[in-house]
């Protein structure tokens, strides 16, 4: 049983049926992609420089080319760059290319950059970590992706079908739902921004540290005849929120937003938070991409939408068999790259779940989610 039909519920219950296993259903209080994989902003990279990080990614990768080869998904490879504003930090993309050497990642200059990109300002750049095959996808296409490959192996999809309760007292867990009770031996708890309240409801401990991230929509008619790459200011470990601005559509359209790792603010009720952006955000955004793209005399602004990432306490990912009760496996915690990084997760997840261990990554043992980091102190 699955509960949480985001890309990472997916991708969990698709992978537990390759795996054998004898019955899977997929259960979400409302529809597939509603939550933040549908309001995420979409993009898919291998721009990282923990190894972590960047195995799960390219695993993932692999599985999107094979889901566009089957027609399943479409895959928009606009280009991918993350900017280095310090020496130490093209310092460190270059070392980090250097190790890679597969051509996925390649350093860049400023120079360079200014020529992809036109109207970027560069005098405070020193070069940038380009993936030519990165890009973006349809958060919603993804989870359809999924679950088409998931009923052609036979896993149940019950939408509009949340849980109010849990009775763990038995030999198979019994979900009290608004659709009845089910029963199941293992629990995958995959509910993205609730996966906090789920554990609870399961008599677990995890939990997430959910935070609001607004995109806007931007248009540049001078770019409308120019096809031009995707640009993240934000540098891991910097400690602070970084523009991003990537293509949406037709040349000259784009999606704009800040975006960081860190939790620089606090966490919301995924219930109650505001869906919209606020008046304060789109003057911020306005500034900083006046600021950084000085040459886009003609961009302009119009509306937009918010979603959240749901981080773990320390900013790793949660996956794995609760210590409390290994019938109940997390997948979550992942912030705002639960697309890029779904298919690694539903494999992991899905191999804790069937086969009670971990087979594909060897650093599985470090995103379980009982791990002290994650763990809330009033736990």
């Amino acid at each position: 049983m699955v509960i949480g039909a985001g890309a990472a519920g997916l991708s969990t219950a698709l992978c537990a049926a390759q795996l054998g296993a004898g019955s899977v259903t997929v259960i979400d209080k409302s529809y597939a992609g509603e939550g933040s994989s549908g309001l995420s902003a979409g993009v898919f990279n291998r721009q990282t420089f923990d190894g972590i990080d960047l195995e799960m990614r390219r695993f993932s990768l692999n599985v999107f080319d094979e889901m566009e080869s089957a027609g399943l998904l479409t895959l928009y490879r606009t280009g991918y760059i993350r900017v280095a504003r310090t020496p130490e930090q093209f310092e460190r993309i270059q070392s980090t290319v250097a190790r890679i050497s597969d051509g996925t990642s390649v350093s860049v200059t400023a120079e360079q950059i200014a020529e992809m990109m036109p109207g970027i300002r560069t005098d405070d750049i020193t070069g940038g970590m380009y993936g030519p095959f990165d890009g973006h996808l349809d958060g919603p296409g993804l989870c359809a992706a999924y679950l088409a490959a998931g009923k052609e192996r036979g896993v149940v999809y019950r939408p509009r079908c949340e849980v109010l309760e849990a009775d763990t007292s038995g030999a198979a867990i019994t979900l009290k739902t608004t659709q009845g009770d089910i029963e199941a031996d293992v629990v995958v708890n995959a509910a993205g921004s609730w996966l906090g309240h789920v554990s609870s409801l399961l008599g677990t401990n995890a939990t997430t540290h959910n935070q609001r991230h607004q995109i806007a929509q931007v248009q540049v008619p001078s770019l409308a005849g120019r096809d031009v790459p995707m640009i993240q200011m934000y540098f891991p470990g910097s400690g602070d929120a970084g523009v991003y601005i990537r293509p949406e559509g037709e040349p000259g359209n784009f999606i704009a937003g800040a975006h960081t790792y860190e939790l620089l603010e606090e966490s919301v009720d995924a219930d109650r938070y505001r869906r919209g952006v606020d008046d304060a955000f789109l003057e911020s955004l306005a500034e900083g991409l006046m600021d950084r793209f000085p040459g886009w005399e003609d961009a302009s602004l119009n509306g937009g939408w918010s979603g959240l990432y749901p981080n773990s306490l320390d900013g790793d990912f949660l996956v794995g068999p609760q210590r409390s009760d290994p019938r109940v496996v997390v997948v979550g915690g992942l912030g705002g790259m639960g697309l890029t990084v779904s298919a690694a997760v539903g494999r992991l997840g899905a191999e804790w779940a069937v086969h009670g261990e971990a087979r594909t990554f060897a650093f599985a043992d470090t995103l379980l989610p009982d791990r002290p980091s994650a763990i809330a102190a009033d736990a």
